[in-house]
C-alpha cells in the first residue's frame, strides 16, 4: 500500500529536500559547478538543469490537475530507455546555459512547483482515481519523483563526485 500523505506533509518533504540540496550546493565554487566529471561527463550545473527540466514537466502536470484536464503530454510509465532519451534531450537543451541562469531557473521552478502544489487539495494529491491520465498513480508520487526524491538522487551523485575529488586531491598532496 502506498505511503499515506497529506498536502502539508508533502510540502514539508519538498521543502526539506530542496533546502538540503541547496545546502549541498552552497559551498561549491563556480569551477566545481562547471567541472564535467560527474555522471556521464555532466557537471553539477548540468545536474541542476536536469532537475529543473523535470520541475517544468511536473508543473505541466500540476497545472493540468488544477484545471481538471489532461496534460498535453500524458505522462504514462516510462521505461529506462525513454527516461534516458528524455534526459539526453534535456541535457542538449540546457548545456549552453550560463550557471547563473541555471540556478535562477532551478529556484524559480521550485517556487512555482510549491505554489502549484498549494493550489491543489489533499484529495487531488492522494487519490489514485482523481486523474485518469495518471493511470492509478497518485499526484503526490509524481511530485516526489520530480522534487525531493530527485534531489536525493542527485545529491548522492554530487556527494560521490566530491568525495572522489577530495581523495584525488589528498593523494596528489602526498609526497
Amino acid at each position: 500500500m502506498p505511503e499515506q500523505i497529506t498536502k502539508a506533509s508533502l510540502l514539508a518533504k519538498v521543502s526539506n529536500g530542496y533546502n538540503a540540496f541547496e545546502r549541498l550546493l552552497a559551498p561549491l565554487s563556480e569551477e566545481q559547478m562547471l567541472t564535467p566529471e560527474l555522471n556521464d561527463g555532466w557537471s553539477v550545473k548540468d545536474n541542476i538543469a536536469h532537475i529543473t527540466s523535470w520541475h517544468r514537466r511536473l508543473l505541466e502536470l500540476l497545472q493540468a490537475a488544477e484545471l481538471r484536464r489532461a496534460p498535453a503530454k500524458i505522462p504514462g510509465t516510462l521505461d529506462d530507455a525513454e527516461v534516458d532519451q528524455i534526459n539526453a534531450r534535456f541535457y542538449q537543451e540546457n548545456k549552453a546555459l550560463a550557471l547563473n541562469t541555471v540556478l535562477q531557473q532551478f529556484r524559480t521552478t521550485y517556487i512555482q512547483a510549491v505554489a502549484a502544489i498549494q493550489a491543489l487539495s489533499d484529495e487531488d494529491l492522494t487519490s489514485t482515481q482523481r486523474f485518469d491520465w495518471l493511470q492509478g498513480e497518485t499526484l503526490w508520487q509524481v511530485v516526489q519523483g520530480d522534487t525531493y526524491g530527485h534531489y536525493q538522487e542527485h545529491t548522492k551523485i554530487i556527494q560521490a563526485w566530491l568525495e572522489r575529488s577530495q581523495q584525488q586531491s589528498s593523494q596528489e598532496e602526498r609526497p
